[in-house]
Parts: C-alpha cells; sequence; structure tokens
C-alpha cells in the first residue's frame, strides 16, 4: 500500500470589486481620532473594520465599528454601527444604529446613498439622505436628515498623525436635533486622504466637534 499525502492549498483572499481610495474596507482597518469640544479630558473616538462578507460578485458588506472612549481611563460610552456596502469601488450606507447610555438611535438611509465616492476630486458632490428615530426613556422622536456634500479644494494641511495633501470636502447638515429636539442645520469641513481617509473635521459653530486623525492602521485594498 502507498500512502497518498495530499497538499493542501492556503485559501485564497477573497477577491473584491472595491478598491475605493479613501477608506479599505478589509478587516483590520483601524482609525483613531481625537475630539476636542473644550472638555477637560478630550475623547477619543476609534473607527474599526472587524469583519467583512464578500459575496459571488466581489461585492462587500462592512459593518464598521465606531467606539467613542472617554476620560483619563477611556471607558467607552457610545457605540456606533453602520452598515456599509462596496459596489465597483463606490462604497454605500445603508444604515446607522448608535447607543449611548439608555438611548437608541437608528437611522435608515434612501437605496443607493453614497457613503464614500469612487474618488474624491475638486468638484465631486454627494448626498446622504436617512430617516433618523431616537428612542429612550420617555423620548421617541424621528427627523429626516440631509447631508450635502462638496469638494472644493486640494489642499496641503499638517495633523497629529502627520503632514498631508489632502481633498477639502464642505458639508452642510439639515436636521439634526438640538439637545432641545429642533431640528438644526450643521456646516464644516473635512480633509481627505487617499490610501488613508478622512484625517480632520471640524464643524463652523462655537460648539461643534473637531476631529483630528491620531493613528491609522491600514490593509492593502483588496
Amino acid at each position: 500500500d502507498f500512502l497518498v499525502v495530499a497538499e493542501v492549498a492556503e485559501p485564497e483572499a477573497a477577491a473584491t470589486n472595491c478598491e475605493n481610495a479613501f477608506m479599505t474596507m478589509q478587516p483590520g482597518a483601524r482609525w483613531e481620532y481625537e475630539e476636542t469640544i473644550g472638555r477637560e479630558y478630550p475623547s477619543r473616538w476609534v473607527y474599526r473594520v472587524d469583519t467583512w462578507t464578500v459575496d459571488a460578485d466581489g461585492n462587500v458588506d462592512v459593518p464598521l465599528v465606531v467606539e467613542r472612549l472617554t476620560g483619563v481611563e477611556g471607558n467607552v460610552d457610545r457605540v456606533t454601527f453602520l452598515e456599509l456596502e462596496c459596489v465597483q469601488n463606490v462604497i454605500y450606507i445603508i444604515e446607522a444604529v448608535q447607543r449611548e447610555g439608555q438611548l437608541e438611535s437608528t437611522t435608515e438611509y434612501e437605496p443607493g446613498t453614497v457613503y464614500l465616492p469612487e474618488s474624491i476630486l475638486e468638484g465631486t458632490s454627494w448626498q446622504r439622505r436617512g430617516s433618523l428615530e431616537m428612542r429612550g426613556p420617555d423620548r421617541s422622536e424621528s427627523y429626516t436628515i440631509t447631508e450635502t456634500l462638496t469638494c472644493v479644494a486640494h489642499e496641503r494641511i499638517s495633523v497629529r498623525a502627520g503632514e498631508f495633501d489632502a481633498y477639502k470636502v464642505e458639508f452642510t447638515i439639515e436636521g439634526m436635533p438640538s439637545a432641545e429636539g429642533e431640528p438644526l442645520s450643521h456646516r464644516g469641513a473635512s480633509w481627505y486622504v487617499p490610501g488613508i481617509g478622512r484625517v480632520l473635521s471640524i464643524g463652523e459653530s462655537d460648539d461643534a466637534p473637531r476631529l483630528e486623525l491620531l493613528s491609522y492602521e491600514g490593509v492593502e485594498p483588496g
């Protein structure tokens, strides 16, 4: 008798059609930001991709996890889950669920809502529109949120994570509720860098947060 030893091939990485220049969708990607609004201890925000699903056509579904860490010990006080889908290099957003204490909010986006286009150049514009529901003890509210984004410049900027040539994207958010529950309009700008993503975001109002990239751990687009 002969002993036949078969060679087992190493599994190949899943083939995808998602090579978005401004956000890798592969597990292991991680962005860490510092948020300042005048707090004694600035908050840190961590965006991470833990897992993904690739269908037979190479389209990618990813739950992007966002955690806010506060205080000296960095306790997580808010968690957001973004359900994203990448088709032909365009990243679409389907739903966002946020939990903070006893409060929970869900935003369901209209079909085909773009989270990030395939490329961002001066003049690129896109819109996100969704229905926001906020729930908590003795609280149930609904709003329609519309975010309009337009790339207005390509410029050099410096943040904690380094110095970059970035695309400046101005945004307007209509319908976000105030602390009193009244819909408001927010304006600001974010800067995006190819191969990394968003490195800085600043709101125009005095009480708007400033979100600045501290570090990025990525993988090659798949």
